[in-house]
């Protein structure tokens, strides 16, 4: 497609659900024209790098000038519902894409993967509301993203089966999006995976509806709401009882976040007790992961394998002998 040919009009079009992804709009819209997603990608005209694989720029982040005029020329779509989709919609909010340089796209993005609270090439997912219809709302690919609010239940994060982050489509090449035949089934992962020694390389057939669902409280979903509604403008945010703008929110939010990553022990843990065990256990191998690094082992500890959480033991309770290697429980106020 030339520099400034425009597509033709497609004869039909799926409506965009209210807060849904780009990704997930494409894939459902290429599925009901019976084309693989990076067939569609082509047929909505959108900027591709160059190359034989279909790898559109920004994808789902931002829209160039030139793909917003295409894919609107083909979909009929508005520029507001096509920017609804990408994940620059909470740009000033919870995200800070001011490095984002639409001409460098791929530097600029790795950049911002290292700064920003994002996925920006993969997604979080509710398995009981993909069980409803296959639909991944925008939100679930921020880093706030942790619990429905709908279903009280921790967000899925890697497939189970191809240990892959969720909606990354290539295994190694997450921006990429698969035009191989046949279409795909949109209640499975999809990732594909590469050939292995027993396996053919193909998609991921995980039923999506069949990832773990770890039930949460209540007021950790009624939290979770509320801050996506500091994200989308709904709700004015407050920090230390002063209003301030959604940006200083959101700073403030991952400074703390830095802050309990760093110092937390398995004290704080247990006396957290609306956080699931799933989600303290995960919490602990990814401290132990990292007091491991520094001390010159690997990343993970299983020895390079994001670590699984196992059955559930019991948390940790104060007063009983912490893990090895933890730091003692942080104490807020003057030095005795």
């Amino acid at each position: 497609m030339g520099e400034s040919s425009v597509p033709r009009r497609l004869p039909a079009v799926l409506v965009p659900v209210e807060g849904e992804s780009f990704a997930s709009w494409l894939s459902r819209a290429a599925a009901d024209w019976q084309l693989t997603p990076g067939e569609a990608a082509l047929a909505l005209g959108l900027e591709c790098r160059p190359g034989v694989v279909v790898r559109p720029l920004l994808f789902g982040v931002a829209l160039s000038g030139r793909s917003l005029r295409r894919a609107g020329a083909a979909t009929g779509l508005g520029a507001r519902d096509l920017r609804a989709m990408q994940l620059a919609r909470y740009a000033g909010t919870a995200l800070n894409l001011a490095g984002l340089d639409r001409s460098v796209s791929e530097p600029s993005l790795a950049v911002l993967g290292h700064q920003e609270w994002a996925l920006f090439t993969a997604s979080r997912a509710c398995p009981k509301c993909l069980a409803e219809r296959p639909m991944w709302p925008l939100w679930w690919r921020l880093g706030i993203a942790a619990v429905c609010p709908v279903h009280h239940v921790l967000l899925a994060d890697v497939c189970r089966r191809c240990r892959t982050r969720l909606g990354q489509g290539y295994n190694g090449h997450p921006r990429r999006l698969s035009s191989r035949r046949p279409e795909m089934d949109l209640s499975r992962c999809n990732n594909r995976r590469p050939a292995a020694r027993r396996r053919k390389a193909g998609l991921c057939d995980q039923k999506l509806a069949a990832l773990p669902a770890t039930p949460v409280s209540a007021a950790l979903a009624a939290l979770q709401q509320r801050v996506l509604d500091i994200a989308d403008g709904r709700t004015v945010p407050r920090v230390a009882g002063r209003t301030v703008a959604a940006a200083g929110f959101f700073a403030a939010l991952r400074f703390t976040t830095a802050v309990a990553r760093l110092v937390a022990t398995d004290d704080d843990l247990a006396a957290c007790s609306f956080l699931p065990d799933e989600a303290a256990e995960a919490f602990t191998a990814e401290q132990h992961a990292r007091q491991r690094a520094t001390r010159g082992g690997s990343g993970h500890p299983d020895g390079g394998r994001p670590a699984r959480c196992g059955p559930r033991r019991g948390r940790p309770r104060p007063g009983r002998a912490r893990a090895p290697g933890a730091r003692p429980a942080v104490r807020l106020g003057p030095a005795q």
